[in-house]
């Protein structure tokens, strides 16, 4: 046996353990930990906004609500329907949960399900503000998150009725 042969022998073993090891590694992370300690990271700072970093020239309105809740469920729908069509991805979808890997590229909704919590928790701290101040803007643009949010968890309930043969459980 040739020694670039063994080499190569050598480097697949080596690489073959690595992957094995993190793939056993990640199979014990308990997510719903990973998931809020995210959370939690992302909307901390938000705590620390003033209301100065509010544009003057925003112009939006309360109409504008529905549109955003609207744009994020059909956006969110065209987008996993794409998915599931993707080579790349899984045969089968897991139903989202807080307990699954949000960034297992296989399993595109447990992303936006995390990405959709995240969104909505994470208007919770414009509201306070926004009602300790009586700002109006404030309390608009909070709602303008928490509408994106919150469509984008309905577009993933409405994903698991449309694609219901992509999962497992539906």
């Amino acid at each position: 046996m040739s020694l670039f042969i063994k080499c190569r022998v050598a480097i697949d073993n080596f690489t073959a353990n690595i992957n094995e090891s993190a793939l056993a590694i990640l199979a014990r992370v308990n997510w719903l930990y990973v998931r809020l300690l995210f959370i939690t990271i992302g909307v901390a700072p938000q705590f620390f906004v003033t209301s100065d970093a509010v544009p003057e020239t925003l112009s939006l309105t309360w109409q504008f609500l529905p549109v955003v809740l609207l744009f994020s469920i059909v956006g969110l729908l065209f987008i996993i329907g794409l998915q599931a069509f993707n080579p790349m991805s899984a045969k089968v979808w897991l139903l989202p949960a807080w307990k699954h890997n949000p960034f297992d590229l296989k399993q595109p909704l447990q992303f936006f399900h995390f990405g959709g919590w995240f969104t909505l928790v994470g208007s919770l701290p414009g509201f306070l503000f926004a009602l300790m101040s009586e700002n109006e803007e404030g309390m608009l643009i909070a709602a303008m998150q928490a509408s994106f949010g919150l469509g984008i968890l309905i577009g993933l309930r409405l994903s698991a009725l449309i694609y219901h043969r992509k999962f497992t459980n539906a």
